[in-house]
């Protein structure tokens, strides 16, 4: 009798045709919208270059408008989590909705090898899965799926618990962004440090804390009372979902306004790095010896495939984010060495002329010979952008080591050797390259190829 009452359960699940599509469409709708009123304009910008032709609003329901997709049948577990009635949270390896949600922040934060379609893919499931894990009953309890099997009548009308909390109360009382918004002046200092903690497990516990009120009927019945009652609830909830989202969103792509003081071991110049954020590039540069350890960019094939490019301008300028550590034209006049950049003019010509006047930072060179700027580095940046175009998109990390000397008041240091790190996003394939900083070098850059792990070996730096 048991293996035939769990069959009949198993059937009626698999016969549910929503069985998660926490809030409906416009509670999605909403939790995205306020969630992205919530960011800053340059993090906006961001995301919604990454979602492309994807609105904001409907940014919040493609997971569920992808769930008859075959393509992303993997996905359809990834919207609930099912925990007994008295029991808490366990850590799994199951693809539930915490996993998911904290697999989309980590993948986000270490972007830096991710293709714009993995990013965008990554953002979407990230703003929908918010929203769910705030409606208690994705995080409810396994005995009724989520409130799936409790049939109830909703103000006259048959339907279920579940369906009653995805967006029938929503509907009959038209709640709107607004009416969520309207409960910001409750929430006190306290509260909203709270709420805006990234923890998906504090965000289930939260949910399920409101399960007792989701629950307060009877008979089966959902009365006008229950509605009036658990309206400012619903409204709370969305609310919540679009603060957290608006900060975990900010705290992946939110870029700084000014320098971040890190301390990077640098073999043999110092610990005093400091991570410089621009439009197209970050530098990591260290201030002691007047030139980046690292500097790395992504390179997509819009960035140097367009119609009207700028000329290179020959502005070689401090940066105004490290002024004082990087004002070295004087260091670099009449030494004998080039100033060499990392991230090059050429990759800049459809950026614009801020982007072009960024490239000519001193944050973003070191001293390099002419014969190697001029030959063998300047081709392999040439091979750089061909395959950008032919593959879409590359990620290029440029660094040095060894100390060869020092010139100019400051004492800027050469670097004995330059090296290159190139993924290929499309082929996923990894390059490397080290080249000697010397007034003889000269050849193809296939003569320098190395590994990557040679070069995190002699320059310190991880590759992520």
């Amino acid at each position: 009798m048991k293996k035939l009452l769990l069959f009949a359960l198993a059937a009626t699940v698999l016969l549910m045709p929503n069985r998660a599509t926490a809030w409906g469409r416009k509670g999605h709708q909403m939790v995205a919208t306020i969630g992205f009123g919530m960011l800053d304009s340059t993090t906006q910008q961001t995301i919604q270059k990454y979602l492309g032709n994807i609105t904001v609003p409907a940014a919040g329901t493609w997971m569920d408008d992808m769930r008859n997709n075959p393509q992303y049948s993997y996905t359809k577990g990834w919207h609930f989590i099912n925990i007994d009635k008295d029991k808490d949270y366990k850590p799994s390896d199951d693809k539930d909705i915490v996993n998911e949600i904290n697999n989309a922040i980590n993948n986000l934060k270490h972007r830096e090898n991710m293709s714009d379609v993995d990013i965008q893919f990554n953002i979407l499931v990230l703003i929908h899965l918010i929203g769910d894990i705030a409606q208690p009953l994705h995080v409810g309890y396994g005995s009724d799926v989520g409130g799936n099997i409790v049939e109830v009548s909703f103000l006259g009308k048959s339907s279920n618990l579940h369906k009653v909390w995805d967006g029938e109360i929503i509907e009959n009382q038209n709640i709107t962004q607004e009416n969520c918004l309207a409960l910001m002046g409750s929430i006190d200092d306290e509260q909203m440090d709270g709420i805006k903690e990234i923890n998906p497990v504090t965000w289930l516990t939260q949910s399920r804390a409101q399960l007792e009120h989701v629950y307060a009927f009877k008979d089966g019945v959902i009365d006008n009372a229950y509605v009036a009652k658990n309206k400012t609830l619903v409204e709370k909830q969305v609310l919540y979902a679009g603060i957290r989202l608006a900060t975990t969103l900010e705290d992946i792509f939110k870029e700084p306004t000014h320098a971040n003081l890190k301390t990077v071991k640098k073999k043999g110049l110092g610990l005093d790095t400091v991570v410089l954020e621009h439009s197209y590039y970050r530098s990591h540069f260290v201030n002691s010896a007047h030139i980046p350890w690292v500097v790395e960019y992504k390179l997509r094939t819009e960035d140097v495939n367009c119609e009207s490019k700028l000329k290179r301008k020959d502005n070689f300028a401090p940066d105004p984010f490290n002024k004082d550590a990087t004002d070295l034209a004087d260091d670099y006049k009449g030494a004998g060495y080039d100033r060499g950049h990392n991230m090059p003019a050429a990759d800049n010509q459809c950026h614009g002329d801020a982007a072009m006047n960024e490239c000519f930072y001193f944050s973003n060179m070191f001293p390099q010979t002419h014969r190697l700027n001029a030959g063998v580095w300047k081709t392999l940046e040439e091979q750089e952008r061909d395959i950008a175009i032919k593959d879409d998109s590359i990620y290029v990390w440029i660094g040095s080591y060894g100390v060869d000397k020092k010139i100019g008041a400051k004492g800027v240091v050469v670097p004995k050797f330059c090296w290159k790190v190139i993924y290929d996003y499309k082929t996923k394939a990894w390059s490397a390259y080290i080249f000697p900083n010397t007034l003889t070098v000269s050849g193809k850059p296939s003569d320098f190829v190395t590994t990557v792990d040679d070069i995190k070996a002699k320059s310190g730096f991880e590759f992520r």
